[in-house]
């Protein structure tokens, strides 16, 4: 695969430093997992999913002369909290949603794919 700025190549590594001061190295090993907000995020999109669904249903249910309106709205709620549990693929990617490998695999599998 072609680099788009080949320039980049030419930079190396570790004379890369921050407005602080800090290399690249010293950076990322300052990065640890964060495991616990990840899980809160995920659990906020399942809630959110979860209430769209039964908030879709309920004004269904409450008002049937609502029932286009409400059927618009839950498609976008569902929708919009489908896509943003799918963008935690991402941190599965990076191993951030649990700190064994295979653990890690297992939870994005059940839990966002």
């Amino acid at each position: 695969m072609a680099a788009s700025l080949p320039q980049l190549d030419q930079i190396p590594r570790d004379k890369l430093v921050d407005g602080a001061g800090r290399s690249l190295k010293d950076f990322r090993r300052g990065l640890g997992l964060r495991v616990g907000r990840v899980w809160l995020d995920i659990a906020g999109g399942y809630v959110g999913l979860f209430a769209a669904v039964f908030g879709t249903a309920w004004l269904g249910a409450a008002s049937p002369a609502y029932w286009p309106v409400a059927i618009v709205l839950g498609a976008l709620g569902i929708g919009y909290a489908m896509a943003y549990i799918q963008l935690f693929f991402h941190e599965a990617v990076h191993y951030n949603i649990a700190s064994s490998l295979p653990t890690n695999d297992r939870l994005a599998n059940v839990f966002i794919g």
